[in-house]
């Protein structure tokens, strides 16, 4: 059996209604090079007859059934069984256009890119319709652009409007953190880290169909999705020391994860969680000297405070600051949260921390 280029990986949960849509967009596709490597992931449902009937109509489908891992688990086993020079992944009650292979493929094969990242579409099946979506999704780049502070934060974490090659999740063994909520987010930042060039398609080449039986909607509680914003910063952290990945660029990124995912726990208002999550949030601070932080170039002055006050285990400092933040939509959560905490009402922000003038160091060196 020839080795095929591109290597698309479906993780299969219970979603035997949209499957078959799902199916078809893969087996027709305009670049035939291709293997579908679907991971039946415990699904309690005809999905894996379904799949057993596309496998008769296209030998190029592969089927791997294993207890249920939730999504992580079987990405990660789709991506042990991958043969393809490329991967790319797909939800199964989402579907590709048909040239999404093709043009993610030209893409990052002719420009020498680590990555390509391509337009998303929403479909919303009985859901409310999110109003940040469109903002979120929206190709901010254009063609050829070298990895740097912007990608990491003006580019979806998704991985299934993207294309990525496999010797480098190999080489650096990048891999989905098993049973956490924004597991793509930890993929995506891991591989960002060890990538150099990745090329924007403005093209809207994906469907993204959001309903409630969605393949993660129900697995995790909100306690449990946002804690977990505080351990996918661990397995960042981990994957940076086990690379030995080294730099001010590596540091100052890092220092944005932390900050971006720990104000992410607060989204979710669960005030008993909050110092449990400063805590462990505290721990990736530990060796960073109150300098590196205050000279950080990617996040502002009140995202530095935050940070200080994380470093100092310090919950109320941290939510103080947090619910003084000026934009619209902080005052917006902040009018919300002051019906819940009343506590918060008389919070002004800190404007001066840790007067420390020791030397700066790099944390990673």
């Amino acid at each position: 059996m020839s080795t095929p280029r591109i290597s698309i990986i479906v993780p299969i949960y219970n979603t035997e209604k949209y499957l078959p849509r799902c199916l078809d967009s893969l087996i027709g596709q305009t670049f035939n090079d291709i293997e579908i490597i679907c991971v039946i992931d415990g699904s309690e449902d005809n999905s894996v007859e379904i799949c057993k009937e596309y496998r008769e109509k296209d030998p190029r489908i592969i089927i791997i059934a294993q207890e249920n891992q939730g999504p992580s688990g079987a990405r990660n086993t789709g991506i042990t069984y991958a043969r393809g020079e490329y991967i790319q992944f797909c939800d199964s009650d989402d579907y590709y256009s048909p040239k999404m292979c093709q043009i993610l493929y030209t893409a990052i094969s002719s420009s020498g890119a680590d990555l390509a990242a391509s337009g998303t579409r929403i479909i919303y099946d009985d859901v409310d319709r999110f109003s940040e979506d469109n903002g979120y999704y929206r190709i901010q780049g254009s063609g050829l652009t070298l990895v740097n502070e912007s990608v990491f934060q003006n580019t979806d974490v998704s991985l299934w409007n993207k294309i990525f090659r496999k010797s480098i999740i190999d080489a650096y063994q990048v891999n989905f953190p098993v049973g956490l909520f924004y597991e793509d987010a930890a993929f995506f930042f891991k591989y960002l880290f060890v990538s150099k060039k990745i090329f924007y398609i403005k093209e809207v080449l994906y469907t993204y169909v959001r309903h409630q039986n969605s393949i993660m909607s129900n697995t995790f509680n909100k306690s449990t999705r946002a804690i977990d914003h505080v351990k996918i910063i661990a397995d960042i952290q981990s994957f940076i020391t086990n690379n030995e990945l080294k730099g001010i660029y590596v540091s100052n990124v890092f220092l944005w994860i932390i900050v971006s995912y720990t104000q992410g726990v607060i989204m979710y208002g669960l005030e008993p969680i909050y110092e449990s999550a400063v805590g462990i949030a505290a721990g990736f601070l530990v060796d960073v000297p109150p300098c590196n932080i205050k000279n950080c170039p990617y996040i502002n002055r009140k995202e530095k405070d935050e940070l200080l006050a994380l470093k100092e285990r310090n919950t109320e400092l941290f939510l103080k600051i947090y619910y003084s933040r000026p934009r619209l939509m902080k005052r917006i959560i902040k009018k919300i949260y002051l019906l819940i905490f009343p506590k918060v009402r008389n919070y002004d922000p800190e404007k001066h921390f840790f007067k420390n003038n020791k030397k700066c160091v790099n944390i990673f060196s």
